[in-house]
């Protein structure tokens, strides 16, 4: 966290994260999603924030939304999805990286829902990071009643906290800078 630039992201100050920062992330069962467009220190804030919970002793796992909907609907293919859901429910902080990045599988509502909603029941917190507004969740999770319901329970214990301004990963560029086409 001390390393996070909050100069350059000002859409967010430190204290905003307030309970995040400490043990009632986990014993309140917050939620938080992050998003905002790419380079603006999503992944870096949840990953984060995942690790301060692991200096006060709990569990983190991370994984990107890609990976989890994916390996989640092949088990969903398969008759597994109980199984293949055991590794994402147990940890204290869920880390969910990306969602609408890539695109995801047409089952993807279903299948993120049963986590989503499993953690919730158990009061577990997960930390979601989007480079799409919360609106496009429908059209990204090809279902938009359950995709309400997804980030219904992740608010109702939880905060939205919208991210702006250039990608820090390329802030030594000028913004008259541009990428010229080459010449075939």
């Amino acid at each position: 966290m001390d390393d996070f630039n909050f100069t350059f992201q000002s859409a967010l100050r430190r204290q905003m994260l307030g309970s995040y920062l400490g043990v009632e992330l986990v014993t309140d069962g917050r939620h938080a999603i992050f998003s905002g467009p790419t380079g603006t220190g999503k992944t870096h804030l949840v990953i984060a924030l995942a690790y301060r919970a692991l200096q006060h002793g709990y569990e983190a796992r991370f994984v990107s939304a890609d990976v989890l909907i994916g390996e989640l609907s092949h088990a969903a293919s398969l008759g597994t999805l109980d199984a293949a859901l055991a590794p994402y429910l147990p940890p204290h902080v869920l880390v969910l990286d990306e969602i609408g990045y890539l695109a995801h599988a047409a089952d993807a509502a279903n299948v993120l829902y049963r986590v989503v909603n499993e953690r919730y029941l158990r009061q577990l917190p997960i930390l979601v990071t989007t480079n799409k507004t919360l609106a496009a969740w429908g059209h990204v999770l090809h279902d938009g009643d359950l995709a309400e319901a997804i980030i219904d329970r992740l608010l109702e214990r939880g905060a939205h906290f919208e991210m702006r301004g250039r990608s820090y990963r390329t802030r030594h560029r000028k913004e008259t800078d541009s990428v010229e086409p080459t010449d075939a």
